[in-house]
């Protein structure tokens, strides 16, 4: 199946429909950085060479690992990818104070407009050692998108895959979405092939190594999975006419009838008490 080539692409959506098993996280915006600043990291603490498509708000924060990573020498191409917001212009190097300016290392790619993937942020990992995609979508209306474009505290809706057919769905949507402008390299324009095979199966080393490096970062995740994903419930269940009142019962006899004895003794040393009394008087 060919990728949507709607401008109306949503690559949360088109990955959902590529593998229906892939669970969500529910995080926040700064969690996501951490993710992907982790997963960049691993790159450069393990010297993989890779090739990154990044879609991530213009602020310097989210970039500052990936910049790092080119100047170790380390990646093969950094793809900053923008949505086209004036008809297909690139972005302006100087649009905000804070927002991400640099052109000489990482190289800009703008995509189609498009209000779904507008709410989307991602970071693509090629590699023939590790292939990934992180994704997130921003869960607020899109009609509430802030001008400044920046991804500040908001709840996203986050999956993390390492499958190949998603990976390679998601890169080949991206690429279909690529408008041309005067910095559009030639290379992102063909839909040919990776020039490696997207890797199958991960060295358990490695994917140990990036699971201990992810570590830290595991309890600011929201316990909140897709509902589609979560087990079914068993199907007997207690109900309030049978099954609850007998165990309950059993339960409470015991303590009911020491209860019952113990008062029974308290009042009868009661009326006890009182006639000793009546006698003395006498």
């Amino acid at each position: 199946m060919n990728p949507p080539t709607t401008s109306e692409l949503s690559l949360y959506q088109l990955t959902q429909t590529t593998d229906s098993d892939l669970a969500s996280l529910t995080i926040s915006a700064s969690t996501f950085r951490e993710w992907v600043d982790t997963g960049i990291q691993f790159l450069i603490d393990q010297e993989i060479q890779a090739t990154v498509w990044a879609k991530l708000p213009p602020h310097s924060r989210w970039w500052t690992t990936l910049e790092t990573y080119y100047q170790e020498g380390l990646s093969e191409q950094i793809y900053r990818c923008n949505i086209s917001r004036s008809g297909g212009s690139a972005p302006s190097r100087h649009s905000s104070r804070s927002s991400y300016s640099s052109q000489d290392s990482l190289i800009p790619i703008v995509l189609e407009t498009s209000s779904q993937l507008r709410r989307e942020h991602f970071c693509l990992i090629l590699s023939p050692q590790l292939c990934s995609l992180m994704l997130a979508q921003e869960q607020i209306p899109a009609e509430e998108d802030p001008p400044s474009g920046l991804l500040e505290p908001t709840t996203l809706k986050v999956i993390y895959s390492f499958n190949p057919n998603v990976i390679q769905k998601a890169l080949s949507a991206i690429k279909h979405l690529i408008t041309i402008t005067d910095t559009t390299s030639v290379e992102v324009l063909t839909d040919s092939v990776l020039p490696f095979p997207l890797p199958s199966e991960i060295d358990t080393t490695l994917l140990t190594r990036l699971w201990y490096q992810f570590l830290p970062h595991i309890s600011s995740v929201s316990p909140k999975i897709k509902q589609e994903t979560t087990q079914p419930l068993p199907s007997k269940s207690l109900t309030v006419r049978e099954e609850f009142p007998q165990p309950l019962t059993r339960e409470l006899s015991t303590p009911l009838t020491n209860m019952k004895t113990a008062l029974q003794l308290l009042e009868k040393n009661s009326i006890n008490g009182t006639l000793d009394r009546d006698i003395s008087t006498y």
